[in-house]
């Protein structure tokens, strides 16, 4: 009895001990190639993705800044707006999809300070 009764507390002791941290796992760092360059790649991404569609990144539009202005463009890429919508959610553009290596010019275009270049 008191071999069973030392087993559950070494058992109980060594459970007890065990501890568990909860980290936030950090997707892998992204890496850029070459510059990526607001014209003729950039500008080009938003005129055919964002800018063309009704009421959507254009002047007067229901969008977050019309994207045809460079500086509202810049702003989005600044603030984490464009970040989050075309990067990281991948909720931009709205019905459609832009290609993996679209998006990853968008993002080297903003880690490389989204500058008019």
């Amino acid at each position: 009895m008191k071999k069973l009764l030392l087993l559950i507390s070494v058992t109980l002791f060594f459970i007890a001990s065990c501890t568990f941290e909860k980290r936030e796992v950090l997707p892998p760092e992204f890496k850029c190639d070459s510059t990526v360059h607001f014209h003729p790649t950039i500008d080009s991404i938003i005129i055919k993705n964002c800018s063309t569609v009704p009421g959507c990144h254009v002047h007067g539009g229901s969008g977050t800044g019309d994207f045809t202005n460079f500086s509202e463009l810049q702003t989005a890429a600044t603030n984490g707006t464009l970040m989050n919508q075309v990067v990281t959610t991948k909720l931009m553009p709205q019905g459609a999809t832009l290609s993996q290596a679209d998006i990853d010019r968008i993002h080297c275009w903003i880690i490389q300070g989204g500058l008019d270049n």
